[in-house]
């Protein structure tokens, strides 16, 4: 294992890694322009009013897929002093 990781080392980056690069879209490129552009004129007819629902549809539906986590934070702090400036950049929104 020693052996390999001290070739590897002395090889070209650029060659050292050899894994095939494909493009998952390869030969639908025509396909993708023509949804891009009619999705593109869609939303360019609709109006600020049915923009901004769109935009709310989609993080509710967003938040549906991956709802908000309770998390619990613990911070330290070496003083007191460390904790009342924290907490006073904290409170002033900083």
């Amino acid at each position: 294992m020693g052996e390999a990781v001290r070739r590897m080392g002395q090889a070209d980056p650029v060659t050292a890694v050899r894994e095939p690069i494909t493009n998952p879209y390869a030969g639908y490129e025509e396909e993708m322009e023509t949804a891009r552009l009619r999705r593109l004129k869609a939303d360019l007819a609709a109006t600020p009013e049915e923009r901004l629902q769109d935009a709310d549809a989609l993080v509710r539906l967003g938040r549906m897929v991956r709802p908000h986590r309770n998390r619990s934070q613990i911070i330290a702090f070496d003083s007191y002093e460390d904790y009342d400036r924290w907490k006073t950049t904290h409170n002033a929104g900083g």
